[in-house]
């Protein structure tokens, strides 16, 4: 009779499974992709190295999931801010402020996000994310478009265009060689470009 896992089984690998990719995360924001290793999160996580090789084939698998993990959580929260009441100018204003503070809050973390060389399967991932971060923001374009707040326009394209803008300007600020940075100025200067790109008043 072939072995049947019990609920209590599974939920303990759900957890030690997410478990590892906290603390990978956690690596991450501390020293970027480059500090993630099996042995380093094994050790984070105080599991053998084969705990987690039963979870993530590889590391370049494990490093996947990890991203996934951290752009999903960032993409909520841009996505709560973009479902507030308010005008689509609003909105907008408020979704880029969060992007961009929690950005600029995380550097180390949102560099790695971002910018920091990565393996090709990773880089894949990557791309393959700035097409959910436009879809976040394509409903409220279209509903500023429908309400008449904006002008006709490809909201599709408008949101790939300034979503691909507000990672572009991060990565020279959020990397480690840049010691001073105007915060406020560039968050405000990145708001007032989005608005402006797709028409808000």
């Amino acid at each position: 009779m072939a072995y049947k896992p019990t609920a209590n089984t599974e939920a303990r690998k759900a957890q030690t499974r997410q478990n590892l990719l906290n603390q990978g995360l956690t690596l991450v924001n501390e020293g970027g992709f480059k500090s993630v290793t099996i042995s380093s999160v094994a050790k984070r996580a105080d599991v053998a190295t084969g705990t987690v090789y039963r979870h993530f084939t590889s590391k370049s698998h494990l490093c996947t999931e990890i991203f996934q993990l951290g752009t999903e959580r960032e993409v909520g929260k841009v996505r709560d801010a973009l479902a507030q009441e308010g005008d689509v100018a609003t909105l907008l204003e408020n979704a880029t402020r969060v992007f961009m503070q929690r950005a600029i809050k995380g550097r180390q973390l949102a560099y790695a996000m971002i910018a920091e060389s990565v393996d090709s399967e990773l880089d894949e991932e990557r791309k393959r994310y700035r097409e959910v971060w436009a879809h976040t923001y394509e409903p409220i374009l279209q509903r500023g478009v429908n309400e008449g707040g904006l002008p006709k326009q490809n909201v599709a394209i408008s949101a790939a265009a300034m979503v691909g803008a507000m990672a572009e300007v991060l990565v020279g600020p959020l990397s480690p060689s840049t010691r001073h940075l105007e915060v406020n100025e560039l968050i405000d200067a990145m708001v007032d470009f989005c608005k402006r790109s797709v028409g808000a008043k």
